[in-house]
């Protein structure tokens, strides 16, 4: 028998110890010489006096002596713990499982009880998970400076709405049944990316890459998004037909953005936006790094440390030359070169007139652009960029050139621009676009 933290407390107050077979017990007596009462226990043969002064006292030891007598004679041993009587039923049903499921000889010899509490210890590093908002403040912290700004301001847009409906919930509170709920609710659940990024999110929390985890476990044992995830299915790529490109520069104007409240934001210079638009068709740049191109280069061309005139040629370096997957983090730009006569003319006219390389910035955002999209019934979404290549292929025929401007793969080109139905014409006519042809066209006064 095990003794609770209650009765091991009182038998530390009575103050004795007797180990062995009690044989004999004999009733308390009072020695009036020295004024205490005495009993007798007989252990293992021998005689043992116990005393107190107390008489109350005396008979509770007395009373306990033949418990313990009682309970030795048919075999239960006495111990003491710290541990609470629930805590006792709690140990004792345990015990009690593992016996019935792999029997008592193999519970007592393999220490199973410890085992299962350390497997368990293992398996759930924290009964106190944090809530889903702070996973995701922590996910953002890790990240943060490992992820491109594009994939950054996605995981954002599809983390918010996650968080907005799951937030106040613990992370291993979440199952694969609510994270089927949550897809089903809404109408873009078939995006792969919406669940390529929740999937990752999940597996930070299980302790991929993740500083906060604790003991390098997770706060979660397994991914609830543990099924496949849709098939990719690639977009039709959106080329803008030559018509459309000369429409699109034609409706450029100089043009005052308010705020919503009416106040004046500032200007939206024609010949910048102009150079924006041809920057982007003929170099071939991801809108991002444009953006990172005048940020750490400056939006002066002949101080820009990335534009090399005397080559002919762009550098995108990897502060530039960014997948949008990661930071690009393996050594390697790329380096756009040459640039074209036509290419050329235009820097040397921005140079000449003092036009900087600015984003077009405020509520007027490529609205040429979208303009002209809307009347084509075309994709706005990266045809920047699609139709700068599409006309590299065709003017230049040469797709490993293509490849290594454009930074992208083989297989890319292949997949979405070679096989675009597009007259030859369309890319030769673009690249005979100098700055003389756009006086003609009255693009440029």
């Amino acid at each position: 028998m095990i003794l609770s933290n209650k009765w091991s407390k009182e038998f530390n107050r009575m103050n004795f110890d007797i180990d062995g077979r009690i044989e004999s017990v004999s009733l308390p007596k009072f020695n009036a010489k020295r004024k205490i009462f005495i009993m007798n226990v007989k252990v293992n043969g021998k005689w043992k006096h116990i005393w107190r002064r107390n008489e109350s006292e005396c008979n509770d030891v007395y009373q306990r002596i033949l418990e313990i007598k009682a309970e030795r004679d048919i075999g239960i041993d006495r111990k003491t713990t710290y541990l609470s009587e629930n805590q006792i039923k709690d140990s004792e049903i345990a015990f009690d499982k593992l016996t019935s499921y792999y029997g008592a000889d193999e519970v007592i010899d393999r220490r199973l009880l410890t085992k299962a509490v350390d497997f368990f210890i293992d398996k759930t590093p924290t009964l106190k998970a944090p809530i889903i908002s702070e996973c995701i403040d922590f996910f953002f912290q890790q990240r943060k400076d490992r992820i491109s700004s594009v994939t950054l301001r996605d995981y954002k847009y599809i983390l918010r709405r996650f968080n907005a409906i799951f937030g106040d919930r613990r992370i291993n509170s979440i199952s694969s049944q609510d994270i089927k709920e949550y897809f089903d609710r809404f109408d873009n659940y078939k995006r792969t990316a919406v669940h390529i990024y929740l999937k990752s999110f999940f597996e930070f929390c299980c302790g991929k890459a993740n500083p906060y985890a604790i003991n390098g476990k997770g706060w979660i044992n397994y991914n609830p998004i543990n099924y496949k995830v849709p098939q990719y299915i690639p977009n039709e790529v959106e080329v803008l037909p030559y018509d459309a490109v000369i429409q699109m520069l034609l409706e450029i104007e100089d043009r005052n953005y308010k705020s919503q409240k009416g106040e004046q934001r500032g200007q939206r210079s024609k010949n910048e936006v102009l150079c924006y638009y041809l920057f982007r068709l003929f170099s071939c740049v991801r809108r991002e790094e444009f953006v990172r191109l005048i940020e750490i280069g400056g939006k002066d061309i002949l101080t820009n440390k990335f534009i090399d005139l005397e080559r002919r040629r762009i550098i995108l370096t990897t502060e530039i030359y960014r997948k949008k997957g990661s930071v690009n983090n393996n050594g390697s730009g790329r380096i756009f070169s040459p640039i074209c006569d036509t290419f050329f003319s235009w820097i040397e006219w921005m140079v000449k007139n003092k036009i900087e390389l600015k984003y077009p910035m405020g509520r007027l955002e490529e609205y040429e652009l979208k303009k002209v999209c809307e009347k084509y019934k075309l994709k706005k979404r990266n045809i920047l960029r699609h139709t700068a290549i599409t006309y590299h292929i065709l003017n230049f025929k040469d797709t490993m050139l293509s490849c290594k401007n454009a930074g992208t793969s083989l297989r890319i080109i292949e997949s979405h621009y070679l096989c675009k139905n597009i007259p030859t014409a369309e890319g030769e006519s673009f690249y005979e676009l100098n700055v003389e042809k756009a006086i003609e066209l009255n693009i440029i006064n």
